[in-house]
């Protein structure tokens, strides 16, 4: 047999630490495929020569380029055959490193604060990926399938491979690829080990740090029974981080904006349609997560080296505790045409038309998707006043400080066992076991705080402006329910931080928990072929699974807690125990967005959105929230919480998901290998899958009620006209009686089965050059969760107000009702039992050439064709007539709506400059570019179940504009471009990391208009220096050019696009020091 074949070639010792990595792992085929086994001692001197030759960055490179060369299918790698070698703050910041891996910042398809330390990741652009603890289901109790990698600690990490084609050996799940992280083991080093880290991490927004401890030890040794081995961790770490964002809206075609509201240069023609942005919002968000890993393994291998057993168990803890405040106003179709503008600066611009609004309370329906030409230009800066509200005497923005608090623990443990034996010399047997659990909670409060303000606003993704001040008109007190012991006459404010003019208007709730429990066991043999010139060997197997998930959700409650029309307003300086804190934002975004004196803000004391039970007990014992809607206990009259004092959440059967899933897994691969002659030869696998999944699941089919008519006519100015108008049962009483139907009992019985062929194949041309060929088919479930048999039936009501009465009519201030209600839809929300698999084919090809040691160039095309892709959307089911009107009976939830393709290519390139003069041998560059072209198959641009071509009724929010086929998530091009130094005491590791613009949302829900994100690109710092041989300092440095991710809208059909968001991150700098033993 070939010695390049087995890895044993070593003249010019290109692949020599190969060989040692795979001695080091043990038992894998292709250490049983050796012609002569190695002996005890040369294995202990392999292992010597691996702790010599392999440090540091430099080496885990090195080891990730062999073990690249020697796989029989796409794969890629990182590796830290030293624990905490990785330079990255998190797994999924480190797989960024990895040709053709993006860390996702923001979740596709909203556009949210983006995660701290990175929430996923992307492969090829992709978000079906697969995560695996050494080989194994891996996930997250939030009715996923998917693993949050920025939970899971890298003092772990023993390496982690990128799997981006299949084999029939893999378990499926993975079309855009599957990412294994391979912890730690006892035999992966020789003799003990003991190491101690501790580091702390300052972040510069939120101007804190935040500590990190960790300690390894393990020992291996041998007698007459064998060789044994032990190795523990434990780690636990701080972050406190801060995040910015800001946000504006997108602009609003004007036509009735006065002449003498213009200054500047450039003055529009009387009556023409200037495009006017009149939204805006500041964000922060605080965030404290504590990490916690506990994780041991034992290895005994026989004395014959032929049977080797593991036993492994991991637990990951994580929670956190976060505040969020946003300061913000924004139109919707009842104000995007009144806001009152002066001091206005407009700049010259043109479209063919631009949407009205944002589709929110929209009456009729498509009314703000209708497009304006504009002509008369694009707003730059100018002063923004409201007098819609008059009526209660609000002049000015209603300026909305919200707080929220978010509390979320999760935890994952893992136990597993794996037995490798060779019972004779063709035949090797695997049995792998496991048994996974995992446990989620989320607790969140959301208050409101509002004032009223006029603004002077520029927006700038960059350096945006706003400076407040107050309508002088302003005049509230009449409006006013102050009922407690603390009672204050309203005065006009004196700031945006007077207590007195800040109202509490709304309170929103809600709380999820779930639990997951995974036993999986796997049996694999190989049988291994002799003297035969094209078999190696046949692998065939067979794995069953079940799972059971089980997720609580009880929603958001987000009620009124006072408001004009509901009582009057309850100003927080009234309040007889104190609940609000003012914040000073002055310094948002490091400082000069908010100008002039009001540059602080009342909101709800943030200790009680952390600890919400002592909000619950303030809000019943206040006597100035007595009219609020929203209580802790119910929400239209459905429990919620335990009346006890515990505040113990109270789920209804339609909150509940109870899903078990079985598994069984059947596979053959046959791996080649053939010697072609002139030093080429051909090796590879071709393999069948086979995988069957029956998922059963419980659950209610309930009708939400309309809310409860109360009777308001002893509420001053309301009179009974108006309580006879007021209420979906005045207008729709069929409707309302069609949704107190009784709920009922449903139980899905579900099977998906599919089969998997795949074929790889490995031309080696020469020691140095290899061509790689792999295609296969790949599938990814639903997540557990959108399979749930629990539905909800709603309606869908919109309700039509009168036009303001003037100011003089003696009606002014009294109630009337409402004009008119109507049913938009019938909707159904929960899961989606008839959801199918997304299915791919997927091919890949490349050229790889490999130079001395971890030195290589490879180029790859690709092409992936999938199907059947699940997203966010509407499903018209059915027509259902109520009241005389026909209206759509429709799925509200995860749909299959779209197909795509995806091709690209991508070049990898690694060097070590060995060969240059003094210090400048010590460098090196890593660099890795991926073009993607993709297309997908959009969601419809609207719902016509009667195909007449027009929107039905009610379906704002389903109208797409723009007609983008572009595919969410989807960057055309990823790069990377790390610079590397290393020498004997110091090393240096600079990384570059780019993503293009990509399609982030077909509609945005602020705007309405498609969502893209801007082109990002971040650098990364690392330094390492060893101080003795036992100790080590390092510095990490995170986004040190403090990059912004930011967005844009797209505005027109010509693709005309207007800014939308910018969010800026902490800047992080971790120092650390390492003792080795």
């Amino acid at each position: 047999m070939d010695k390049r074949h087995t890895q044993q070639k070593s003249s010019d010792g290109k692949f020599k630490k190969s060989l040692i990595a795979m001695a080091i792992v043990g038992f894998t085929q292709q250490a049983y495929a050796q012609e002569a086994p190695a002996t005890q001692e040369e294995e202990t001197e392999q292992y010597e020569t691996e702790v010599i030759e392999v440090k540091g960055i430099r080496g885990a490179l090195e080891t990730a380029a062999d073990l690249k060369r020697s796989s029989k299918t796409f794969v890629d790698s990182i590796t830290a055959t030293d624990a905490n070698v990785l330079p990255d703050l998190s797994v999924a910041e480190a797989l960024a490193r990895i040709p053709g891996i993006t860390v996702t910042r923001f979740t596709a398809g909203a556009d949210d604060f983006p995660s701290p330390e990175g929430s996923g990741n992307l492969i090829r652009g992709l978000g079906f990926v697969r995560s695996e603890f050494n080989g194994r289901d891996a996930f997250s109790a939030n009715g996923g399938r998917a693993l949050d990698w920025s939970a899971i600690p890298p003092e772990l990490i023993g390496g982690v491979d990128v799997y981006k084609n299949q084999s029939a050996d893999l378990i499926e799940g993975g079309i855009g690829g599957s990412i294994n992280l391979r912890t730690l083991e006892p035999f992966d080093r020789e003799g003990r080990i003991l190491i101690f880290s501790a580091d702390t991490t300052y972040t510069d927004l939120r101007e804190e740090w935040s500590p990190s401890f960790s300690v390894v030890a393990g020992d291996r040794w041998k007698n007459s029974k064998g060789e044994f081995g032990l190795l523990g961790s434990f780690s636990t770490s701080d972050l406190a981080s801060e995040i910015h964002g800001f946000q504006t809206a997108a602009p609003n075609p004007r036509d009735n904006i006065p002449q003498d509201a213009f200054t500047g240069d450039y003055i529009p023609e009387a009556g023409s349609v200037v495009a006017v942005p009149q939204g805006f919002q500041l964000r922060t968000n605080q965030v404290d997560r504590t990490r916690d890993s506990f994780y041991v393994a034992g290895q005994w291998r026989s004395p014959d080296n032929d049977t080797e057993l593991t036993v492994k168990y991991i637990r990951v803890e994580n929670d956190s505790n976060s505040v969020e405040r946003t300061t913000e106003s924004f139109t919707d179709a009842n104000s995007w045409n009144r806001f009152e503008l002066s001091e206005l600066v407009v700049k010259p611009f043109t479209s063919d038309g631009i949407a009205r609004c944002n589709g929110n309370n929209e009456n009729p329906v498509g009314f703000c998707d209708e497009t304006v030409p504009v002509t008369g230009g694009l707003m730059e800066q100018g002063m923004l006043t409201d007098s819609g509200d008059s009526w209660y005497g609000a002049y000015g923005l209603q300026l909305s400080n919200l707080g929220g608090g978010v509390q979320q623990e999760s935890m994952t443990d893992d136990l597993s066992f794996n037995l490798k034996m060779r019972p004779t010399d063709n035949w090797i047997v695997e049995v792998d076991a496991h048994h996974t659990t995992a446990d989620s909670k989320r607790r969140e409060l959301w208050v409101g705080s509002n004032t009223f303000v006029q603004a002077f606003y520029r927006p700038d993704l960059d350096n945006p402006y706003l400076e407040f001040s107050h309508d002088p008109r302003l005049a509230i007190g009449d409006f006013i329910f102050d009922e407690g012991n603390n009672q204050n006459a309203w005065q006009y404010p004196t700031s945006t931080a007077d207590a007195g003019s800040t109202f509490m208007p709304f309170i929103s709730d809600g709380f999820q928990d779930g639990e997951g429990e995974l036993t999986a066991v796997r049996a694999d043999a190989t049988y291994q072929f002799e003297g035969d010139s094209w078999f190696e060997s046949v692998k065939f197997g067979a794995r069953y699974s079940e799972r059971e998930q089980v997720n609580r959700d009880a929603g958001m409650n987000w009620q009124a807690a006072s408001q004009a029309w509901n009582g009057g307003m309850a100003m927080y300086n009234n309040f007889d125990t104190v609940a609000h804190e003012v914040v000073d934002m002055s310094n948002f975004y490091r400082g000069g967005v908010l100008g002039g004196d009001n540059t602080s803000f009342v909101f709800v004391d943030s200790n009680l959105l952390r600890n919400p039970h002592q909000f619950f007990d303030f809000y019943q014992s206040e006597p100035d929230l007595a009219n609020g809607a929203w209580n802790p206990y119910s929400a239209n009259g459905i429990e919620r919480r335990t009346q006890d004092g515990k505040y113990t959440p109270i789920y209804e059967p339609n909150q509940i998901s109870d899903i078990t899933e079985e598994t069984l897994n059947l596979y053959v691969r046959l791996d080649f290998y053939h010697q072609l002659g002139d030093g080429m030869d051909i090796e590879g696998n071709v393999g069948l899958r086979y995988t069957r999944t029956q998922s059963m699941s419980d659950g209610e089919l309930r009708y939400n009620q309309v809310w409860e008519d109360t009777d308001d006519v002893d509420l001053p100015d309301y009179p009974q006209s108006a309580e006879d108008r007021d209420h979906p049962a005045d207008f729709l009483p069929e409707s309302v009686a069609y949704l107190e139907q009784a709920s009922s009992d449903r139980t899905v019985d579900l099977t998906d089965d599919h089969f998997l062929p795949s074929l790889n194949v490995k031309w080696n041309l020469n020691d140095d050059m290899l061509l790689r060929f792999g295609v296969s088919k790949a599938v990814t479930r639903p997540n557990i969760q959108d399979l749930r048999a629990a539905q909800t039936v709603s309606g869908a009501f919109t309700t039509v107000q009168f036009d303001p009465l003037p100011e003089d009519d003696p009606n002014f201030g009294i109630a009337r009702g409402a004009e008119d209600i109507f049913l938009r839809s019938i909707n159904v929300n929960g899961g989606n039992p008839d959801l199918k698999s997304t299915e791919a084919v997927n091919w890949d090809l490349s050229f790889e050439w490999y130079f001395e040691d971890g030195e290589y160039f490879s180029a790859a095309v690709f092409n992936k064709d999938l199907k059947n892709i699940i997203t966010f959307g509407v499903d018209v089911q059915d027509t259902i007539t109520l009241d005389g009107e026909s209206v759509n009976y429709q799925y509200v939830g995860p749909v299959n709506q779209a197909d795509a393709e995806i091709r690209g290519i991508e070049f990898s390139y690694q060097d070590f400059f060995d060969d240059l003069p003094g210090i400048w041998s010590n460098l090196g560059v890593q660099a890795n570019y991926t073009y993607i072209d993709a297309s997908a198959t959009p969601p419809p641009a609207f719902l016509d179940a009667d195909d007449d071509g027009q929107p039905d009724e009610g379906s704002f929010a389903n109208n797409l504009r723009f007609g983008r086929s572009d595919l969410v998530g989807q960057s055309r091009h990823t790069a990377n471009l790390i610079g590397i130094y290393q020498d004997d005491k110091f090393e240096v590791r600079i990384a570059y990391n780019y993503r293009s613009h990509y399609l982030n949302n077909y509609r945005d829900w602020i705007t309405g208009d498609p969502l893209f994100q801007r082109p990002t690109s971040f650098v990364d710092v690392s330094l390492r220096y060893d101080v003795t041989d036992n100790v080590q300092l390092s510095f990490n440095g995170a986004n040190i050019f403090d990059e912004k991710s930011s967005s844009e809208a797209q505005i027109d059909q010509s693709g005309q696009r207007y800014m939308r968001s910018s969010f800026l991150n902490d800047r992080r700098f971790k120092f650390g020091i390492r003792y080795t033993y």
